[in-house]
């Protein structure tokens, strides 16, 4: 059993659910596979998941005021996400990303964000993902081509005329020459 399921590899809960389905096993125990899954996967959605083999995070101090811990405690998470490496995106979502995060994408598709908000190193580490998070699924949405069309004739006469009736209205504002 444990050989099928290391030749499988973890790639999604519902194929655990189908190795384990006919045997009788722990709760424990899949729990435990449940935990690893999480831990080393990110769920971007249902057919996304990140792998943190991906992403590397570094911590460093937080700048601002800190009191008793200043100086002390690193809690401040710059994760990066390499784009053009990851497999789990493809080809459009990843030129979609880069163009998407602007200045946070270095010139190699290395997404860089960063999270100091809190002062726990767990709680900016999860807000950093939550945004690596939120900037895939932005990626992830096709955008809607607008269809180019040119003003009726029509159109273009009205705004003539409101453009002459304006600058008439204007000139009534100015200063009246007396001579």
């Amino acid at each position: 059993m444990m050989e099928h399921l290391g030749q499988a590899g973890i790639v999604s809960f519902i194929q655990l659910q189908k190795i384990f389905r006919n045997c009788l096993i722990h709760v424990e125990v899949l729990n435990f596979f449940l935990i690893c899954y999480t831990f080393f996967m990110i769920q971007i959605n249902d057919q996304i998941n990140l792998d943190t083999t991906e992403i590397s995070e570094s911590f460093s101090r937080s700048s601002g005021a800190g009191g008793q811990h200043v100086n002390k405690v690193e809690t401040k998470v710059e994760l990066r996400f390499n784009v053009k490496k990851s497999n789990a995106l493809s080809k459009p979502v990843k030129l979609r990303l880069q163009k998407i995060a602007g200045r946070k994408c270095s010139q190699d598709g290395v997404v860089i964000i960063t999270a100091e908000k809190y002062r726990l190193q767990s709680m900016n580490r999860d807000l950093a993902r939550r945004k690596l998070k939120k900037l895939i699924l932005r990626a992830l949405e096709k955008p809607v081509l607008r269809l180019e069309t040119k003003p009726s004739k029509a159109i273009k006469n009205r705004r003539a005329t409101e453009k002459i009736k304006r600058s008439k209205v204007k000139l009534l504002r100015s200063r009246v020459r007396t001579e």
